[in-house]
């Protein structure tokens, strides 16, 4: 039961307070179910026989207290509080299991949103080691599975009470009998968990694995989309996806089957021990009218015990089924965090790299000893083969990635978490790889920050992108899931707005024209370099022409930072490489 002490470690303090008081609420509904099942029973006894009411003490004090002039008043009297109690026990399970159910479903929606907040604030290492699919397997699937958990948990104890409530109140009426009836359904109860637990919780791993496989092939089906069209046969793909949907259907079928079968065996054995109560009574007492009152109550009993048993074993079974999702959120929410500070940085004078070393591996340096400084509005540009460590010097200067060694300094302050955010926040960023989502233009430029039409509309016009979109619709159109709408240099166009819409004092172009042909990239080239002056600009490129008009041209090679004071001799050499591969 190690997945019980997880699930309490990820319940926050508040969690635990209203957890122990839904228990204790059990414990009253408990009470409620008993007192309802003895009330019955008592007045079914006194409605058959009316000497009862005078032979019972309780019946004779109640008879008293009402004030009835004859048994049959009484009984009348009796039914019609029987009935209003009854409607209220009916309100108080119902407030009950509702109070279960948002406590569950509460759970379902702080854990999704603590596992959103913690993948936005992973350490970009961390991230880069994630899958999609994974993520969003936990995401939604986990935090599901997980309330499942819970409220199996809740049922499972509500339940528990009930039945303990009854077993006592039946171990008054006739010890014997319901000792006998309670090592029956003891051992039938042990041995349907026995034999059901470990398919279940086998069922569970393959639904997980299998999930995980189905996401994980759509989601690189869909990124690939392109490439599908231009295969032969997609045979093999179509094969994998079947294979995990059936993997995922074969273990919910098991999962199904299971927790239904507990009902059915139950009931079956209900039926033969109700069978052997009533034959057991009439051989001990040999009167139909005893016969009559002790099967009434073992019939009620059995009419409440049966379901809650049931409902018992089938929670039981369901948190053998979800139980892994307890330890993905567990393992989740348990990584690490970056938690930033808030104090701001000015970006006036410089930006200096000091003996950086990093490397993803400790023994695998990918950048050694690198010393640097890049002056408010120089244009900076990094050449390199790929692999050499352009994007990751990058990275580092944006304050994604902490080096090993060494430090950075803004103007002469050390970048640390304190002032980091604050950092990040003069940044504006074009990678290789853009992803525009499926809505407005200008719900990709703005980008979920403070919406200002007239920032939006300027940063359009800076790209030259704005009297192309008053052709369609504007701010308005609509640039399709991918951005399969517009062209590939519209696309750089929007994402470069979207890096301008913030105002950055640092611009970063990660291979941001790489995909482009020769006459659109010289377009968007020009376009860069005819911002603001005011502007440090970085950028990353293969084509030499890209970084021709930078101020300044590294080379990354070896893990070094190699200046290169005539970009002839990068052509030169570029050539020269040119022309020993053919």
């Amino acid at each position: 039961m190690n997945f019980l002490h997880k699930l309490w470690l990820i319940l926050t303090k508040r969690d635990k307070i209203n957890l122990v008081f839904l228990l204790f609420f059990s414990i009253i509904v408990s009470l409620i179910e008993t007192i309802a099942l003895s009330a019955v029973m008592i007045f079914v006894s006194m409605a058959t026989n009316f000497d009862a009411i005078s032979k019972s003490k309780v019946g004779s004090y109640l008879y008293v207290l009402s004030g009835c002039s004859s048994s049959i008043n009484f009984i009348m009297l009796l039914g019609f509080f029987l009935i209003v109690f009854y409607f209220v026990r009916c309100l108080i399970s119902i407030c009950h299991v509702y109070l279960m159910i948002r406590f569950s479903q509460g759970r379902y929606q702080a854990w999704a949103k603590q596992i959103f907040k913690n993948f936005l604030f992973f350490p970009f290492s961390q991230f880069t080691t994630k899958t999609s699919s994974k993520v969003g397997q936990i995401l939604f699937n986990s935090t599901g599975q997980s309330c499942q958990v819970i409220n199996g948990i809740l049922t499972i104890s509500a339940e528990f009470f009930t039945v303990s409530c009854v077993y006592i109140m039946l171990m008054f009426v006739n010890w014997k009998m319901t000792c006998v009836l309670t090592l029956l359904l003891a051992t039938k109860s042990f041995f349907l968990i026995k034999m059901f637990s470990k398919s279940l919780a086998y069922a569970g791993v393959l639904s997980r694995k299998y999930s995980i496989e189905t996401a994980k092939i759509f989601a690189d089906s869909y990124g690939n989309y392109k490439m599908l069209k231009l295969l032969e046969t997609n045979a093999p793909l179509i094969n994998r996806f079947i294979n995990a949907t059936k993997g995922v259907a074969s273990s919910n079928i098991l999962n199904v089957t299971l927790q239904g079968a507990p009902r059915f065996i139950l009931e079956t054995m209900g039926f033969f021990i109700l069978i052997g109560v009533i034959i057991y009574v009439i051989y001990v007492y040999h009167s139909a009218t005893n016969v009559l009152s002790m099967v009434s109550l073992y019939t009620l009993a059995f009419y409440r015990l049966l379901p809650s048993m049931n409902k018992i074993l089938a929670s039981y079974n369901q948190i053998i089924f979800s139980k892994h999702a307890v330890y993905d959120i567990y393992e989740f929410l348990c990584m690490p965090r970056e938690t930033l500070g808030c104090i701001k940085i000015s970006f006036c004078k410089e930006i200096v790299l000091k003996d950086i070393y990093f490397g993803y591996a400790s023994n695998k340096p990918i950048l050694e000893h690198i010393d640097l400084v890049i002056k408010r509005g120089e244009r900076i540009a990094f050449v390199g083969e790929s692999g050499a460590g352009k994007s990751t010097i990058v990275d580092i200067l944006m304050g994604f990635y902490k080096p090993q060694k060494g430090l950075m300094l803004i103007d002469g302050v050390t970048l640390s978490d304190d002032n980091r955010s604050s950092w990040r926040a003069k940044i504006g960023y074009v990678p290789q790889n853009i992803y525009l989502f499926d809505g407005t233009v200008a719900e990709n430029v703005v980008f979920g920050r403070d919406y200002d039409e007239d920032k939006l509309i300027n940063s359009l016009k800076c790209v030259h992108i704005y009297d192309d979109l008053l052709k369609k619709d504007g701010i308005n159109t609509r640039v399709g899931d991918l951005a399969v709408m517009i062209s590939g240099g519209q696309k750089q166009r929007l994402a470069l707005a979207r890096a301008l819409y913030g105002d950055p004092e640092v611009l970063v172009f990660d291979e941001a024209t790489s995909a482009l042909d020769y006459a659109t990239e010289e377009k968007i080239v020009n376009e860069i370099y005819n911002i603001d002056t005011g502007k440090t600009l970085i950028i990353v490129a293969h084509r030499l022409t890209t970084v021709e008009r930078c101020d300044t041209i590294y080379k990354i090679e070896k893990g070094r930072v190699i200046l290169i004071d005539d970009i002839e001799i990068l052509y030169k050499q570029q050539k020269h490489k040119t022309t020993v591969t053919m």
